[in-house]
C-alpha cells in the first residue's frame, strides 16, 4: 500500500498496519461497533498497566492511531456507499430508489 512519506515521519500507522494491528477486516459488514469491539479487546491486552513487556506502550499507541484511522476509513466508506436518493417522474408515475443495507437499492413506485 501507498505510505504517505508525512504519516511515516510521525509514527503514524497506515490502513495496513491499522488493520493488522487491531486484527480487524474490512468487510462490507465491518462497522463502528465492530471496530469499537475489536479496539476495546486490544486496548486491554496492550494497556502499559496490564501488559508489563517490552514494547507494550508502542503498541499501545499505535492501536489508538489505528482505532481513529481506521474510524475514519468506515465514515468515508459510509458516504461514498450511500448514494443520493433521486425521484423520476413520468407524469402518470414516479420511482423513489432508496438505499438499503440488505440488497443495496429499493424502489418503490407510485401510479397516478
Amino acid at each position: 500500500m501507498f505510505k504517505d512519506k508525512r504519516a511515516v515521519e510521525k509514527g503514524m500507522v497506515t490502513v495496513d498496519e491499522a488493520i493488522t494491528l487491531l486484527e480487524f477486516s474490512l468487510t462490507d459488514e465491518a462497522d463502528e461497533e465492530s471496530l469499537k469491539k475489536q479496539f476495546k479487546k486490544m486496548v486491554l491486552k496492550y494497556h502499559p498497566d496490564r501488559n508489563q513487556n517490552q514494547g507494550a506502550t508502542e503498541k499501545f499507541i499505535k492501536i489508538k492511531d489505528a482505532h481513529d484511522l481506521l474510524q475514519q476509513v468506515l465514515a468515508q466508506r459510509k458516504i461514498v456507499y450511500q448514494p443520493q436518493a433521486q425521484q423520476f417522474d413520468f407524469g402518470t408515475f414516479s420511482i423513489n430508489p432508496t438505499a438499503t443495507s440488505s440488497t443495496g437499492f429499493s424502489w418503490s413506485v407510485h401510479f397516478g
